[in-house]
């Protein structure tokens, strides 16, 4: 069974990582805004990841605060917190990503 998920949220960092002899990646961090029925909404942090040509090709378009769309497979990362906590982080592995609005146009 494949699950894919689609996102829109505004960047609150990236950086692209490339090391020799692996395969280069996009690290984004993106914003979420949720809103319930009741009105009331949520800011949820995702982490993305955009990998080899898609991601060379994407880092120089991206700015921090500019909306963007995203699809892909999700993940769950566990980790410890450094307090010894439990915690898990969702990771997007992208397979298309889209600029929807520059910085300042996403405000």
């Amino acid at each position: 069974m494949n699950i894919a998920l689609k996102l829109v949220g505004k960047i609150a960092q990236h950086k692209l990582i490339q090391v020799e002899g692996k395969r280069p990646f996009l690290d984004l961090h993106i914003d979420v805004v949720v809103k319930t029925p009741s009105g009331k909404e949520y800011t949820h942090w995702l982490r993305c990841k955009v990998w080899n040509e898609l991601a060379e090709k994407t880092a120089p378009l991206l700015t921090t605060g500019c909306l963007v769309a995203v699809s892909g497979r999700p993940e769950v990362h566990p980790y410890s917190r450094k307090d010894g906590s439990p915690a898990a982080e969702l990771i997007v592995h992208a397979d298309e990503i889209e600029v929807l609005a520059e910085a300042d146009a996403a405000a």
